[in-house]
């Protein structure tokens, strides 16, 4: 079995006319990806490799989920991550090693949602509405595959475990 745990990147300051790349946490998102960290260890979903964009905010969101865990996570920076189509991140991901059996994706929207809508065949039903509907900053999905290795994963193939909003963990949704 195969698991990914996609993440959107914590809540940012506002656009402005600088390089969007370069946006930053706001105080919110970072208090979010605290809480991410946690809960993933509480919930036993530790990542064998870490995915993400090289946008500053996906890997500050990463950073702080990253203390919150009791191993370290190896980390792979992509910057074809940044502002993704779905069929870039799956690319992505069906590059993976074939010794992480599970990957933590960190990455943006709309590709991240869609990407998430793409896999997920099935899944818990009230999850699937939930997603379907929204899928907030610091939103995270966690599909299981019953391929067993990366590059056979694809479209509708994936099982949606849950989908967690930080609502759900003491946070605030967009």
């Amino acid at each position: 079995m195969l698991r990914v745990i996609l993440l959107r990147h914590a809540k940012a300051v506002p656009h402005s006319s600088s390089n969007d790349r370069a946006r930053n946490l706001n105080k919110r998102g970072e208090g979010d990806a605290d809480r991410i960290g946690p809960y993933l260890e509480a919930e036993g979903l530790r990542p064998d490799l870490a995915i993400v964009s090289d946008a500053a905010r996906a890997r500050q969101t990463l950073e702080r989920v990253l203390q919150g865990l009791t191993r370290a996570v190896p980390v792979r920076i992509e910057p074809k991550v940044y502002d993704a189509a779905p069929s870039t991140l799956l690319a992505s991901m069906r590059a993976a090693p074939g010794n992480a059996r599970s990957l933590l994706l960190v990455g943006h929207n709309p590709g991240m949602a869609e990407l998430a809508l793409e896999l997920a065949g099935s899944g818990e039903p009230t999850s699937l509405a939930r997603m379907k509907a929204k899928f907030p900053t610091s939103g995270l999905a966690v599909i299981d595959f019953e391929q067993a290795a990366w590059p056979a994963i694809g479209s509708g193939g994936g099982y949606l475990e849950r989908f967690v909003t930080p609502a759900q963990i003491g946070g605030e949704d967009d």
